[in-house]
């Protein structure tokens, strides 16, 4: 079963499959190499090349997976209780954001709703402000005028998105869609 990116399970499928990834790659290295010295018996080949080449996409994957190695999925209850408040809405979980500049954000959850992108951080890092400022500026870069506001006490959460009236995902306005797309292109 495929899990799509902003679903609930996505990362652990991630670190899943980028795992295997990492040591499949591992395993083409080695052989590479093996190939390169002791099967052939020189030492300047095609086999050493593409094994240094090999570590290029490897390195792509580790970056990846050691974004997301430290998030945990959201605990169950924790996450049928949102889906429950927010019903059919425009919804996305487990999103790790990343900045070239600052360190990456997990939004365990992500609200697209007529008061704008409502978001619970895990946790404080000091630079929620600029994570805001950073989704407003790329959501902004898409032609998209939306406030964001990021929670990091999960109660506080719970209660604004409660005050919100539900609404239907096929009957919102097409931006919505358009800034949940956003959001999880620039999640990990």
């Amino acid at each position: 079963m495929i899990i799509e990116k902003g679903h609930r399970g996505y990362l652990n499928r991630k670190k899943i499959i980028y795992s295997c990834l990492i040591i499949v790659f591992m395993a083409v290295i080695v052989f590479f190499f093996y190939m390169s010295t002791i099967r052939t018996g020189m030492r300047s080949n095609i086999y050493k090349v593409m094994g240094v080449l090999t570590v290029l996409p490897m390195a792509n994957v580790l970056t990846i997976l050691i974004a997301c190695i430290p998030f945990k999925e959201p605990d169950a209850a924790q996450f049928e209780e949102v889906k429950n408040i927010i019903g059919a809405g425009v919804f996305s979980t487990e999103c790790v954001v990343t900045s070239s500049n600052l360190k990456s954000i997990y939004l365990k959850y992500v609200y697209v709703c007529d008061k704008g992108v409502i978001a619970l951080a895990d946790n404080d890092h000091g630079k929620n402000e600029e994570y805001v400022k950073y989704i407003e500026g790329m959501l902004a870069s898409n032609f998209i005028q939306m406030k964001v506001k990021i929670f990091v006490d999960y109660k506080a959460f719970i209660k604004r998105i409660g005050d919100i009236p539900v609404e239907n995902r096929d009957d919102v306005d097409s931006s919505y869609l358009k800034t949940e797309g956003v959001i999880r292109n620039i999640s990990i």
